[in-house]
């Protein structure tokens, strides 16, 4: 939305529609909506690494709090850290960015 109030503010043509490619498709419009697609992702990352970092030791706590029912088990504890996490955080990553970006 705000991409879109700036495009509209500023008459960038390639921008005040997104998904839209000119008619016919532009290279051009396609690779400016591309550039504020990854800006956009590359803030978040920022946002969210400055929010581990300032709560690095909660995190921790949580994560040794998840963890806890597989400490006997090293097998399905690396199995949970390594696939089951990433898949949901995922997940939840894309549905949150589809949600803002759409």
């Amino acid at each position: 939305r705000f991409s879109s109030y700036v495009a509209y503010y500023f008459d960038i043509a390639s921008l005040k529609e997104q998904g839209f490619y000119d008619d016919p498709p532009s290279s051009w419009f396609y690779a400016m909506q591309l550039s504020v697609f990854l800006l956009i992702t590359l803030a978040s990352k920022f946002i969210l690494g400055l929010l581990f970092i300032s709560f690095e030791l909660e995190f921790d706590k949580i994560g040794s709090l998840i963890c806890l029912p597989f400490r006997d088990n090293p097998t399905a504890e690396l199995t949970f850290v390594m696939v089951v996490c990433p898949t949901f955080l995922n997940i939840i990553q894309y549905w949150i960015q589809d949600n803002i970006l759409m």
